[in-house]
């Protein structure tokens, strides 16, 4: 599945949000809310005139499958019983309600739930946050989340309320948006986000500290950004069914006396794989995780909070376990027995009788959900075999906010790919160097290091001609921040210097450099040829411009993986969903011919196996596309283990052999 972030602009848009709200909120969880028309089927209310909306849109079908609202609070439409349940005035009196924003409206489709939407919904929300400087930022929690938007960053100012008959309890949740000390400290994927410039030293929220006696700083075990990512997705939901639902205290202190229970730590596993013992539990506190993966940072298929039971299947079924089960963060579980119900049924029937009803229930709610992503699977199949059908969807296709393909922050495991990234510029810089040269570099030069993320390449050239200087163009602060840390410990700090910037619009001046490298940044890009005429743009007439990338349909190993083509296949086809090309090594020339270089040309550079380690090699040409499968919903869980495994043992087989074709094209500006 592949999904972008869509600002809804047009009435025409902003009705397919609505169409999508209806589904959720009025079909899936019958709420009663003003606002929704059972008869055009649709969910809007007064605080859609002036919200900045925005939607996840599948790209093959062109349907709604996520959304979330923001409105500020000088908005008139903004209700005022609204503010009064909130306790808003005394923010109202000491802040500009311009630069304070509410969130809502936050839901996603049963078939994309635990994939990666509603983290690239929060993160696109953010980025605009950011980009207006909003100073606050609220939002209504339900109370099994709290603890994820504490990692994010937001605090509690007051007492939990109940927001109406049937909607349970919610917590007044804020963010100090601009409080970096406290987001650096939380440890917040937001800080990845945050302009250098972006500080207000504290000042928010010593103000919001004199204004609510209950804002304070939340005790927070900071997870790790995948399983933070995994369970704010997970937590999408909406509220679990309890194994202990319908009983009173009492019942519920009872049967904790009768069966152990124990804590786990974050990372710790419950229930291994395969394993043959019995009996299941049912979490406290805490988050527990469902994965099929062995390794220390696993992909979650399921995020189970408190109430929620795991392990079920080995005690029902009699088989041994079908996942493994690890705990997110500190957790608390009740051990309970497989034969739970013939022990309850002889100490009291009724509450045997409720203990099987909501397993039941849990159950079924679990094969619902598993029937929805069987059929969305199965709409994908039938998309790729005929035209997206045109009739609704297609408003939203067309305009959208995330155009690339790779962002690091938004990837399962950000930390990975930076180790891959480092590297793969490392590794690879002798080869790169020569061809370099072959080109025209020199010293007493500037050059300008496009996507230089976290500024290994940028380093290297530096290194190389030490009366030269390097300017880095990179758009992830997060990767900024890490090259200009290493600038300083390398003592180069004065020669080498990172800017935000994206290749489509460079922030420098027109001939301000000599040369240009762009280093497997056009295979990201949906269309690169505007960012060919950047470079030319800021290269003075006679520089030199030089790309290298990939092509993918070159890449051979022996032996070769069973599965290796479709696995391959498939991961040019995600990339290409999410804005990218991995064939796009062989039209680097004609795009620079299209971008009015002078006498580009390509050349290939054949890296094998006896120029690298073959396990490093693998590493660089598989991981980002493991990543790539996972965040498009193409993963398959069995075959793309198998290759992954048989690509570890080539890498070991003395006779294992692998190339990879680097295209490097060069053009005078």
């Amino acid at each position: 599945m592949f999904v972008r972030i869509v600002e809804a602009n047009s009435p025409e848009q902003r009705e397919e949000v609505y169409r999508f709200r209806y589904r959720i909120y009025g079909e899936e969880f019958g709420k009663v809310l003003g606002g929704i028309d059972h008869e055009r089927r649709s969910y809007n209310d007064d605080m859609d005139k002036n919200a900045y909306l925005l939607a996840a849109v599948d790209q093959k079908s062109g349907e709604v499958v996520g959304t979330v609202r923001n409105n500020t609070l000088v908005d008139p439409s903004f209700p005022d019983v609204l503010k009064e349940q909130m306790n808003l005035r005394p923010m109202l009196e000491a802040f500009d309600p311009a630069k304070m924003g509410y969130s809502s409206a936050f839901m996603v489709d049963p078939a994309y739930r635990g994939k990666t939407v509603a983290s690239l919904l929060f993160l696109a929300l953010y980025r605009e946050l950011i980009k207006q400087r909003r100073e606050l930022e609220l939002c209504v929690a339900e109370m099994a989340l709290v603890n994820l938007y504490h990692q994010i960053g937001f605090r509690n100012y007051g007492a939990p309320y109940r927001s109406g008959k049937s909607g349970g309890l919610r917590a007044m949740l804020v963010h100090a948006a601009q409080d970096r000390e406290y987001i650096k400290k939380v440890k917040s994927p937001i800080i990845h986000l945050m302009p250098d410039d972006v500080d207000d030293g504290g000042r928010v929220a010593r103000k919001l500290k004199e204004l609510y006696a209950d804002f304070s700083e939340p005790a927070t075990t900071v997870m790790e950004r995948k399983a933070l990512w995994a369970a704010i997705a997970h937590g999408m939901a909406g509220t679990p069914v309890s194994i202990f639902h319908g009983f009173t205290d009492e019942e519920v202190s009872n049967l904790l006396g009768a069966f152990p229970t124990v804590c786990l730590r974050a990372g710790q596993t419950l229930y291994r794989k395969g394993e043959h013992e019995r009996g299941m539990a049912v979490i406290l506190s805490g988050k527990v995780g469902v994965t099929m993966d062995d390794g220390d940072s696993p992909h979650y298929v399921a995020v189970l909070g408190a109430g929620e039971v795991c392990g079920e299947m080995a005690s029902l079924l009699r088989a041994g376990r079908t996942a493994n089960t690890k705990a997110i963060e500190d957790s608390e579980v009740l051990l309970l027995p497989h034969n739970l119900l013939d022990k309850l049924e002889k100490r009291d029937i009724a509450a045997a009788l409720r203990v099987s009803r909501n397993l039941n229930c849990l159950l079924s709610m679990r094969l619902e959900s598993t029937t929805d992503q069987v059929a969305s699977l199965h709409s994908q199949v039938e998309a790729g075999e005929r035209p997206v059908r045109e009739q609704g969807g297609t408003a939203l296709k067309q305009a959208t906010l995330a155009q690339e393909s790779y962002s690091i922050v938004t990837l399962d495991d950000p930390n990975a790919e930076l180790e891959r990234l480092e590297a793969q510029a490392r590794v690879g810089w002798g080869v790169e160097l020569h061809w370099l040269r072959r080109a025209g570099f020199r010293d007493h030069s500037t050059y300008l290091d496009l996507g230089s993320g976290p500024g290994v390449t940028s380093f290297m050239l530096a290194q190389t001609f030490p009366r030269s200087k390097v300017i880095g163009v990179e758009p992830e602060a997060m990767l900024r921040e890490r090259a200009a840390e290493r600038a300083e410990e390398n003592g180069i700090a004065n020669r080498c210097e990172f800017i935000a910037g994206k290749g489509q619009e460079i922030p420098l001046p027109d001939d301000s450099v000599d040369f240009c490298y762009a280093r497997f940044v056009m295979q990201h890009v949906p269309d690169p040829i505007p960012i060919f005429r950047e470079l030319r743009r800021v290269t003075r007439p006679g520089g030199v411009v030089v790309v290298a990338d990939v092509d993918d349909e070159g890449v051979v190993i022996f032996p070769e993986p069973d599965g290796l083509r479709d696995f391959q296949v498939r991961a040019a086809r995600a990339q290409r969903g999410l804005g990218g090309d991995r064939s796009v090594g062989r039209k680097l020339m004609a795009h620079m011919h299209a971008a009015g270089f002078v006498e580009p040309f390509t050349e290939v550079a054949p890296v094998t196996s006896h120029d690298l380690p073959k396990s490093l090699l693998v590493n660089i040409a598989f991981s980002f596309k493991e990543q790539t499968l996972r965040r498009a919903g193409l993963w398959k869980d069995g075959p793309d283990d198998e290759v992954l495994r048989q690509l570890a043992a080539m890498a070991e087989n003395p006779d294992g052999w692998m190339l990879i074709p680097v295209f490097f094209s060069h053009g005078i500006a």
